[in-house]
């Protein structure tokens, strides 16, 4: 069966998952935790993916043959590739190139620049983070007020990109929700898609989430 190697906390993890769900595509799932892998865990992300990165997508293909696809914006156009009802992508040319810069904005920028809210008790790295992401709802504030979605009037997976990401702060409570009404809207709109049904059920080892997470109205 197709198989998701992911981290349930990881953005770039969910991104790929709910790819997945809006396809409606038959899947399993392997969890690992990067920063503490055992020797068996190390060599099977290694023969997958010698990046040593999540996620990887296992799938098999037309040939026969088992493929890893990774990182996850290949797995995001793959998946599109081979079950492109519902496109997940604009139509046009320059509405797919829209779609792509920004799913690499929030897995490559968004991610990065905000990820120590989630990730570190440092109250530096923390208000520097908090800063990050203050600039990038603006960004995506500005977005909405032209467009119905991020990349253009439908769902695409530019908004399942910043889902990912901005879902993982949710749970933490760190997303500024009553500051950016026209984003919260947004994300209440996409949190209650089937989609999002599985990611909600995550749990953090050590953390619970916000008392709002599971609130599909909140």
């Amino acid at each position: 069966m197709r198989t998701l190697i992911h981290n349930a906390f990881d953005p770039a993890s969910r991104a790929v998952r709910l790819t997945l769900e809006e396809k409606r595509l038959a899947y399993r799932l392997i969890a690992l935790d990067p920063a503490a892998l055992d020797d068996v865990a190390r060599a099977q992300l290694a023969a997958a993916n010698p990046a040593m990165s999540l996620p990887v997508l296992i799938d098999e293909t037309s040939s026969g043959e088992e493929a890893s696809i990774c990182p996850a914006t290949a797995a995001i156009e793959y998946l599109d590739e081979i079950q492109p009802d519902p496109t997940l992508f604009p139509h046009t040319a320059a509405g797919r190139a829209e779609a792509r810069r920004l799913v690499s904005w929030f897995l490559q920028k968004f991610d990065p620049e905000t990820q120590a809210l989630a990730t570190t008790s440092d109250e530096r790295a923390r208000a520097d983070a908090r800063a990050a992401m203050r600039w990038h709802f603006d960004y995506m504030q500005w977005l909405l007020e032209r467009r119905a979605h991020l990349a253009c009037d439908r769902l695409t997976a530019a908004d399942l990109a910043a889902v990912a990401c901005i879902s993982v702060h949710d749970y933490f409570g760190n997303a500024p929700w009553k500051d950016f009404p026209e984003i919260a809207d947004w994300y209440r709109r996409i949190k209650c898609r089937p989609s999002m049904r599985a990611v909600l059920l995550d749990a953090h080892p050590r953390r619970a989430p916000a008392l709002h997470y599971h609130d599909l109205d909140f």
